[in-house]
């Protein structure tokens, strides 16, 4: 996260959206007590390294399934 540019590191300290740790140790506590951060993060990194697609973007051309998906519920 931290070479992607997703998680900021200054000295000591750790930022991950809002929230800032001291410690390398503290955001690792943090990570494994906020599920919804860890997971928010999990998607950030998936999102940066190709392994997924990012769902904010709408596809530019529609794939046969989805248009045989969209015939259907019509």
């Amino acid at each position: 996260g931290v070479d992607k540019g997703i998680i900021k590191k200054s000295g000591a300290w750790f930022t991950f959206g809002e929230d800032r740790f001291q410690g390398r140790e503290q955001f690792r506590t943090n990570l494994n007590d906020n599920k919804e951060m860890l997971a928010s993060l999990e998607l950030e990194v998936k999102k940066v390294l190709g392994m997924i697609k990012d769902t904010s973007i709408p596809p530019a051309v529609e794939t046969e399934e989805e248009k045989e998906t969209k015939s259907k519920k019509k």
